[in-house]
């Protein structure tokens, strides 16, 4: 197998969970005459220089670059510009590889049967929790096949080939971590849909999440939901076009819901993990609807897309059917 692979990881002061990432692919066993080059991307300069220069990667080149400019779009777009592969890769600085992940990855691509590939991505064992629902463990990223017939692409295990730039040129730097927070993948994906490219989700491609503990605190739950609304609020002015009908009373009902609830229930514990559903929902319901005030101050960013999409984007479509039912109404 004759091609060059770029793999892309984008970091922000993570030195410990970055040097456990780039040991696992370390141990990748790649196919004979695949050039692989990887490209972290250092999105706090200067804090992942020494982890990368101490990393063991002899099976691939590595480059060590800086982006300063604060935002995983911002970082992603940067490790497009400064790749040569003909397939871009991307990934995370908290996950595990098994061995034959990059093959496994890029085979729709190679095959010619697909443009851009979303694999698949399991929750670590020492992560799970027992009040964890199958809309939590897609929050937490995981997404082991696609619901209800549904999926977008997720950063941590995504690849596509580099003429899907031609006309999709780069992630919206206004989405992401570092910005409004989420989407930006899945934005990427479906704008790829609507310029005729082929998506497809390859479950023999599974990786490990390993990601902060710290995620799962209820305090940090409730403001995944509300980056999670103000992001796709953006996507659904801007891309979908939506006109939405009373946003000002809809932020107001949620604020009267999320009050309520704060006074039932009373103050959490600072360590207190886990969320009820319903809190979520309301959240992010209020973060739509307030990022939706904002934007629709604002010209539409792209023109009205030609397919029937929606613009209504999350982490998958699957959490799209349940902003339409639960947070914008």
């Amino acid at each position: 197998m004759s091609m060059n692979v770029s793999i892309i990881i984008c970091t922000a002061d993570k030195p410990e969970s970055l040097a456990a990432t780039l040991d696992s692919l370390s141990k990748l066993e790649l196919p004979v005459g695949m050039d692989v080059e990887l490209i972290v991307v250092d999105n706090r300069p200067e804090t992942a220089r020494s982890t990368v220069d101490a990393a063991d990667l002899k099976n691939m080149s590595v480059h060590y670059v800086q982006e300063a400019k604060r935002g995983l779009s911002n970082a992603r777009n940067t490790g497009i510009a400064n790749s040569t592969g003909e397939i871009l890769i991307f990934t995370d600085d908290d996950l595990r590889f098994p061995a034959n992940w990059v093959q496994a990855l890029i085979e729709p691509i190679t095959t010619n049967s697909a443009d851009a590939v979303a694999g698949t991505v399991r929750m670590a064992d020492h992560l799970r929790r027992d009040w964890m629902t199958t809309y939590h463990r897609i929050c937490f990223a995981e997404m082991l096949e696609p619901l209800g017939g549904s999926f977008e692409l997720v950063g941590a295990n995504m690849a596509f080939h580099r003429r899907v730039l031609n006309r999709v040129p780069e992630f919206d730097v206004e989405l992401g971590a570092g910005a409004l927070g989420f989407c930006e993948e899945s934005f990427f994906s479906v704008r790829l849909r609507d310029a005729g490219y082929r998506v497809v989700m390859n479950t023999n491609a599974e990786l490990t999440h390993h990601f902060d503990p710290s995620r799962l605190l209820r305090s940090s739950m409730l403001k995944h939901s509300e980056q999670l609304g103000r992001s796709c609020a953006f996507v659904d002015y801007h891309w979908g076009h939506s006109n939405l009908s009373a946003p000002y009373l809809r932020r107001l009902r949620k604020s009267i819901q999320i009050g309520l609830r704060r006074l039932r229930r009373g103050k959490p514990s600072p360590m207190e993990e886990g969320c009820e559903e319903e809190a979520l929902f309301e959240v992010k319901g209020w973060g739509f609807a307030d990022q939706y005030i904002k934007e629709s101050s604002r010209p539409r960013k792209y023109q009205r897309p030609d397919s029937k999409s929606s613009g209504r984007v999350g982490l998958g479509t699957v959490v799209t059917d349940i902003l339409t039912r639960k947070s914008s109404s």
